[in-house]
């Protein structure tokens, strides 16, 4: 059974603009809404720390995030397995 706290999309939004987080950008790439392929309205955003290793569906555990990354992570764990392609290193 997956822990969550029973947010609502809107909560979602007003948690992310409380934090000071665009709900309009993706966390790990930077890409606008508009070049989604999903739409940000209705979007839940990605599991910081994955359901299937041990994350939760609670609100801060969710960043906003455009379906590229989204597939890109998968259930990587954020910085150990995946690095967001705006922070990785062009080599």
């Amino acid at each position: 059974m997956i822990e969550t706290d029973g947010h609502t999309t809107l909560e979602l939004q007003t948690y992310w603009k409380s934090q000071g987080i665009n709900p309009k950008r993706c966390t790990y790439c930077d890409a606008w809404h508009t070049k989604w392929t999903n739409d940000w309205k209705s979007s839940v955003g990605d599991h910081v720390v994955p359901i299937s290793k041990g994350g939760n569906d609670y609100l801060e555990n969710l960043v906003p995030c455009c379906r590229s990354c989204n597939s890109s992570k998968g259930n990587r764990i954020l910085y150990e397995e995946w690095v967001p392609p705006k922070e990785r290193i062009a080599v």
